[in-house]
């Protein structure tokens, strides 16, 4: 199974799934929004230390072909893509996840009749 496009509201959880072919230790890497390079989440056997605890794999799964990523409290800085990665085969799954924000509109000014709208949008955490 390969894991989807997600869309997903800010505190909410996420599970991106990952299904590998053989016993492999698959791993799991993040492209942040707007950036090209990766950092790696999960190496096959743990979560890296520098990754939010936020962010869960469970490593004996992996190792019977299922290593889904769970990601708890999701953060609009969490948007971008996740790579599920089986370096033995080369095989690369990817999916792109989307944090929704809690926005209200504080203020609208209409700067001419109906045609020009501009909304002020303050994020609600």
């Amino acid at each position: 199974m390969r894991p989807g496009n997600v869309a997903a509201l800010a505190g909410s959880t996420v599970v991106l799934p990952c299904t590998s072919r053989a016993n492999n230790q698959t791993r799991w890497d993040y492209y942040p929004h707007g950036k090209n390079q990766p950092s790696t989440i999960f190496n096959g056997e743990r979560v890296y230390r520098g990754v939010s605890k936020r962010f869960e794999v469970n490593a004996t799964s992996c190792m019977r072909r299922r290593c889904d990523l769970t990601i708890r409290a999701v953060q609009p800085l969490d948007a971008g893509y996740f790579v599920c990665f089986e370096p033995s085969i080369s095989i690369r799954r990817s999916a792109a996840l989307v944090v929704l924000g809690n926005y209200r509109i504080i203020s609208v000014d209409i700067i001419t009749l109906v045609v020009n709208v501009t909304l002020h949008c303050v994020e609600v955490l």
